[in-house]
């Protein structure tokens, strides 16, 4: 256990650099959910909170990693509250434009966590690879890429530039599809897949990405992946690897059963977890274990953001497991 934990001595120096997806989370909790014409209910909390990728680079940072946003925030109210939470948080800001409309996302979260995303994608220019995005992403350890970003029409040159960059630099791509996934066109998809190592995603999601199962995506020649990680949220998750005679194999992992408030940052979270373990060279048990603490954590609070977990109370949580 000790050896395992020797990077602490270097988490700083360890960089995951993300692209896209930054958004201004408006967090309302309401009594119950569906909404319905005319059954008005009154919200007992309104916050804001970085959302999106914003949550996965939080995280990071509190896990002690260097963390490195490439995207953009609106000119507007929301854009600069987000921007300057980042920066407080410790995660690198001078890839981030500013410019047109933040994405902004209405999150709607009933008493029993359940949650709704009512989401408006923000406009603005078309952005492009700079030479600062370029050296950020040749500097980092992984590059991290979810499918919300994917939808967004002003980032498409910029993703894949980046994308291309990070293959040619043989930096590892994480890739998390999320379930806008559906709605991304297949040449993208094409495009991106042979490129990705990890894949950290739902059941559901998986359907919508490929009709392959996780053994037949591992051992497809077209693809390069190494890792799919299937998020199955209080009972953990079932990672699908290749060992080092490339035969495929699978571990379920269990998660932990805590008190439930809102679970809508908890795949971003859990998605931060297992890279920052993955880069620190841990096995797979203990990355999953890891990774399931750190989705187990943010799920007890209310909204992501600030309510991302810190190392301290992921390592008192994952740690006291049998």
């Amino acid at each position: 256990m000790n050896g395992m934990h020797n990077e602490l001595l270097n988490s700083a120096n360890i960089s995951i650099v993300s692209i896209g997806d930054l958004v201004a989370d408006l967090i309302l909790s309401i009594p119950s959910l569906p909404v319905e014409s005319e059954a008005h209910q009154l919200a007992t909390h309104f916050q804001m909170e970085p959302g999106g990728s914003a949550n996965l680079l939080i995280a990071g940072a509190r896990l002690g990693l260097s963390m490195t946003a490439i995207g953009v925030l609106g000119d507007d109210v929301w854009g600069a509250q987000v921007l300057t939470i980042l920066k407080e948080e410790g995660v690198k800001v001078a890839n981030v434009r500013v410019e047109g409309e933040t994405t902004c996302v209405t999150v709607l979260v009933a008493e029993e966590g359940d949650h709704v995303f009512l989401g408006k994608v923000g406009e603005g220019a078309t952005l492009h690879l700079t030479q600062l995005d370029q050296l950020a992403i040749e500097a980092g350890d992984t590059l991290f890429l979810s499918g919300w970003a994917l939808g967004e029409e002003r980032l498409q040159s910029l993703i894949q530039d980046g994308i291309k960059v990070a293959h040619e630099r043989q930096v590892p791509i994480f890739f998390d599809p999320g379930p806008m996934v559906k709605n991304v066109s297949q040449q993208v998809l094409d495009d991106l897949l042979p490129h990705v190592h990890t894949l950290l995603l739902t059941q559901d999601e998986l359907s919508l990405l490929s009709h392959l199962a996780p053994a037949q995506l591992l051992t497809d020649p077209a693809l390069n992946l190494q890792s799919i990680v299937i998020k199955r949220g209080e009972a953990g998750c079932t990672v699908w690897e290749l060992d080092q005679s490339k035969v495929c194999i699978q571990l379920d992992v269990p998660g932990y059963t805590v008190p439930v408030v809102d679970i809508s940052a908890a795949g971003d979270c859990f998605d931060a977890g297992w890279i920052a373990a993955t880069l620190w060279g841990w096995p797979t048990k203990e990355r999953a274990a890891f990774a399931n603490a750190c989705g187990a954590i943010v799920v007890q609070r209310l909204g992501g953001g600030r309510a991302a977990p810190t190392r301290a109370e992921v390592d008192a949580l994952w740690r006291s497991s049998p």
